[in-house]
Order: structure tokens, then sequence, then C-alpha cells
């Protein structure tokens, strides 16, 4: 059994189910240790994604399942600390890898899926701290923007009852939100650590990826273009009845329809 998905309207939300992990990533069912998997963009095959303890530290590592078995294990991270919950992104630009540090930040790099290759050097997310109290919200308002469950937000992305989708009830986008017109769907991919969970949204017939990050009681929004250049869309404060992958999951959706259609 290779990746599952589980399809919510024109959503595909990828999960982690393999029957043969690849060597090495036994045991990585721990916060921040899940691994992602992909479909390569030009085979299809698929493609894992872990944190992998190399003897000192946690690094990303990439395999690849072919001819009915995974590939060695490759590094995909190096140099100081522990590299956590990766996400990835796949769009008609290219692909991001995004990773949450030690402490919290989250770290991304354009990628080759179906080599396991990092195309440039890391870097952090430009986003200031989260911080409930004080912090900007949408639209340069002084009152704060909660993201949480749909039957209490009337006018912001909201979450469903238990998989995270959004009612998006702000310049909703026609039709039944499929990206330009097709029935490709998105695609999430979720990494989380007890400080810090990242949702990324991406279809392969759009140019932006949507990442949605979850860390003190507060959602950021990101837009991610072509270049890797990253613009704030939007900061929410998160209802604490919310779980934080659901609210990401909600939001990251809810964005990516509003800047692909």
């Amino acid at each position: 059994m290779t990746a599952l998905a589980a399809f919510v309207g024109s959503v595909v939300v990828a999960t982690s189910a393999l029957a043969t992990p690849p060597a090495g990533s036994h045991g990585l069912a721990a916060r921040g240790l899940e691994p992602v998997l992909l479909s390569g963009p030009s085979t299809g095959a698929t493609i894992r994604i872990w944190s992998r303890f190399d003897g000192l530290q946690r690094k990303l590592a990439w395999s690849r399942f072919e001819n009915g078995r995974w590939s060695d294990p490759r590094a995909l991270t190096s140099g100081p600390g522990d590299d956590l919950a990766p996400a990835a992104g796949i769009s008609s630009t290219g692909s991001m890898l995004y990773w949450a540090d030690e402490h919290g930040r989250v770290i991304y790099a354009p990628f080759d899926p179906e080599s396991g290759r990092l195309f440039a050097v890391p870097r952090p997310l430009p986003i200031t701290p989260l911080r409930p109290h004080g912090s900007a919200t949408e639209g340069g308002t002084d009152a704060p923007v909660i993201l949480g469950n749909c039957e209490k937000s009337s006018n912001q992305p909201c979450v469903g009852q238990g998989h995270g989708t959004p009612v998006p009830r702000i310049s909703p986008p026609a039709g039944p939100g499929l990206e330009g017109g097709t029935d490709i769907p998105i695609v999430l991919t979720t990494g989380s650590t007890s400080i810090t969970t990242v949702t990324v949204a991406s279809a392969p017939t759009c140019g932006t990826q949507v990442v949605s990050i979850a860390s003190g009681g507060m959602v950021a929004v990101v837009a991610i273009d072509g270049s890797a250049r990253a613009t704030l869309l939007g900061r929410f404060v998160l209802d604490p009845e919310v779980d934080p992958s659901e609210a990401t999951t909600a939001a990251g959706t809810y964005f990516h329809q509003r800047t692909c259609n």
C-alpha cells in the first residue's frame, strides 16, 4: 500500500500510511517526526520525506518507492540543530519544502521531489513571531479575528465538523472551487511539533502555494510565489477549542482558493 488520501470536496489530504516504511524510519510516530508523502510531479512515484536521526541530531531525509522497494535514505538538510515536521507543496512553478526547526521557526527551500535535492540554501519564513497580544490582524484592524468553529465565525475562514475544511464566506470563488476550472484538487500536507503546526496548500495548476502556521495561539497565512517570495495574507487568533492542524487546514484551503481562482 502506498500513499493514502482523503477527499473532502475539492481537497486532498495526504496521509502517511505505508505497508513497509523506508530503512531507518521506524518509530517516527511522535509529534514532529511524522513523514510526509508526495507523488512525484513527473513520474508519479511515491516520495517520502521524514525527520531522521543521523546519530547526532534529526535531519530531513528523502526516499523514493520504486521497483517494489524504498530507495536508501538521502539527506536533504544538514547543519546544527534538529529539523522537524516536514511539509511540502508542488505547484505549476515548482516545488517547495517546509519544516520547523527546534525553536519553532519555519524554514523553507525550493527542491526537486523526484531526486531529493534542495535547489537553494534554506531560509526562515519571513514572518514576525506569532503572539496573541499586540500583533497585527488581517485588514489592518485593531480587533482580533478569531479562527474558530464555523458556527462561531460568519465572516472568516472557519473549521468544519472534524475535518478542518472551511466555509468560505468572503468573496467565495465561483463554482466548486476547483483550480483553473479543472478537477485537480488542492493538495494539503501538514507537519507538527509541540509548538508549531505547518500546513501547505498547493495545486499543480496554480503557481502560488499557501502556507498556514499555527503557534502561540495564533495562525499566520503566507503566500509563496514561484520565486519563493513570501506575502502575508492574514493573521488570526486561534480559538482554543479548535485543533491547530484543523485551523491551518481550513485557513490554507480557504486562502488557496481565493488566491488561485
